[in-house]
């Protein structure tokens, strides 16, 4: 009987344990924060020689230094930091700069043990002299992609670490920021000094530029204080893209068949102008004047290392000598030619040409009436009868005339004579013989149907654009791009009063930037780190601007800084 009551009473126990509340509580998501200092945010009079402590709300994981800790102006190597539990403790191997004012910038990457990052980053000033400077620099990185950007400062006056004309491939910044999610920094506490920026993707995380490995941003200016001896700059825009150092060097030329060749660079080749006609020279390697004759040259869309060469028929095995011209190209290279050498193919081209891409798309349904139609190809066409294998009709069967034009030989722009009606129906045909490559093989047969948008649900884009302060000379250009439509962007030239409109274009939210052209050829330069060479003045508008049917949407005013 005892042995009974013995096991009521356990299974009494056990299901009075089943009851309150589950084990370890609810969930922590409370971001860890900064609760101290050592100094104070703003102490003055600081030794030379402090160790910096930093104490948060709860223990922090330890992380690379580099990706969350920033020092300004940059102590490099003299800056030893150290993680413990809920402290940060940063001491210092050699004297800090006296009269000097130091910024530590947490970023916003700290997080604690359950992965609960700082809602933002946190910055604390100190000063080794009796006043902290107050100097701000403020602007916005555009980068694309997910990547973030460090925007770099180099003191101008002769005595900060950059010197008067900093290399960041060598020296390392005086001052580092980390952007914001949307692009956006600001510096704190700066010397009012003369200042040059760089927004720069630090793969590396050593505070050097690497060219041809991280991208880098270059200002359209240099920075200065205002008469008053202060500084707030809120203006500075910069567009991180990789660049690929040195001039463009000629790697080799290989003939692909009896009519192709390829000629590859280390590195991209921007055109300046096209080729012109006596750019490229072919001849017989043992005799120059064994001429092989060049019906095209184009650079490859899809990789800009690589230049292709239509020729008439090479001799298999043959040795020819190529020449290239270089005045054409934005490089500066120390040759007027190129040069290589290359073997002849017997090998006939047997392969059909592709179309890449076209505007109108395949079924598109809101073509832009007023646009012209863009065709795209793998490889350079016949482009001298071409137009006997393009057909373009609304569906009645009545054609469109028009006027075919090259952009190079593998890019056609058709351009209707009287422009196409508003909610039709067309059909594009490309078909052989006619449409074919340059030796001969014809595409497969295209058809290609769209339907155009009506013509009064185009709408117009219109504004002012102006420098905020006397600056170069140049033409604006101002480009729209659809939000949701990234493929569809309408480009303008302003004029001289400043006054743009953007006219028949398709409703929707749209994207726009403008950029000032001081050399005069149409596309925004990037500029040079170093020897410094600052970037064309670009501004993106601060809002996404909305385009409605028969509504022109005026007063979308752009200030360049």
């Amino acid at each position: 009987m005892k042995w009974i009551v013995a096991i009521l009473a356990l299974g009494l126990a056990l299901a009075c344990a089943k009851q309150g509340f589950p084990p370890g509580g609810p969930e922590d998501k409370t971001p860890p924060s900064v609760l101290e200092t050592v100094p104070g945010p703003g102490t003055v009079n600081v030794p030379l020689s402090p160790t910096v402590e930093i104490r948060f709300t709860e223990p922090v994981k330890p992380g690379p230094s580099g990706e969350a800790v920033f020092i300004s102006p940059f102590e490099g190597r003299n800056a030893v930091v150290k993680w413990k539990g809920s402290r940060l403790r940063i001491r210092f191997r050699e004297p800090l700069k006296p009269n000097c004012t130091y910024v530590v910038t947490l970023g916003s990457s700290i997080r604690d043990y359950r992965n609960n990052k700082m809602d933002s980053s946190f910055t604390l000033a100190f000063s080794t002299g009796p006043a902290l400077d107050r100097g701000e620099i403020a602007g916005r990185v555009f980068a694309s992609g997910d990547a973030g950007a460090d925007v770099w400062a180099y003191r101008l006056d002769g005595t900060g670490d950059g010197g008067s004309d900093p290399d960041p491939a060598v020296r390392p910044p005086d001052y580092i920021v980390q952007a914001a999610a949307d692009g956006a920094f600001r510096f704190r506490h700066v010397a009012p000094v003369r200042y040059r920026l760089f927004a720069v993707r630090d793969r590396a995380g050593d505070r050097l530029y690497q060219p041809g490995e991280d991208e880098i941003g270059v200002p359209s200016r240099d920075l200065d204080p205002d008469p008053a001896g202060g500084l707030r700059a809120d203006s500075c825009f910069l567009r991180p893209s990789r660049r690929e150092p040195g001039v463009p060097a000629l790697q080799a030329a290989a003939a692909t068949d009896r009519n192709h060749l390829s000629v590859r660079f280390d590195r991209w080749l921007t055109a300046a102008a096209p080729i012109p006609e006596n750019g490229v020279v072919i001849s017989a390697a043992a005799d120059s004047s064994d001429r092989l004759a060049v019906r095209a040259a184009y650079l490859n869309r899809e990789n800009p290392r690589e230049l292709f060469v239509v020729t008439a028929d090479q001799e298999g095995k043959k040795p020819y000598r190529f020449l290239l011209r270089t005045d054409w190209t934005a490089a500066h290279p120390d040759t007027a030619w190129w040069k290589a050498t290359f073997d002849g193919s017997g090998r006939p081209d047997t392969t059909r040409p592709k179309l890449l891409k076209s505007s109108p798309a395949f079924r598109e349904r809101a073509f832009n009436p007023l646009a012209p139609v863009r065709l795209t190809f793998d490889e350079a066409m016949d482009t001298s009868r071409f137009s006997s294998g393009f057909t373009l009709s609304d569906t009645s069967g009545r054609p469109v005339d028009g006027l075919i034009r090259w952009t190079d030989p593998a890019e056609a722009l058709f351009t209707p004579a009287a422009g196409f009606a508003g909610s039709t129906d067309y059909e594009l045909r490309l078909t052989g013989p006619g449409a074919a490559d340059a030796c001969g093989n014809a595409l497969a047969d295209t058809l290609i149907p769209f339907r155009t948008s009506t013509a009064d649900t185009l709408s117009e884009i219109a504004g002012t654009v102006r420098l905020s302060r006397p600056g170069p000379s140049g033409s604006f250009f101002v480009t729209a791009v659809q939000a949701s439509s990234p493929g569809l962007r309408y480009t303008v030239r302003a004029a001289d009063d400043g006054v743009y409109r953007i006219r028949e274009c398709l409703p929707g939210p749209y994207l726009l930037d403008c950029f000032l052209d001081r050399d005069g050829d149409g596309v925004w330069s990037a500029g040079s780190a170093f020897p410094f060479e600052p970037s064309e003045p670009f501004v993106v508008y601060r809002d996404t601007v909305r385009a409605r049917s028969r509504w022109p949407n005026e007063g979308n005013d752009l200030t360049l800084p």
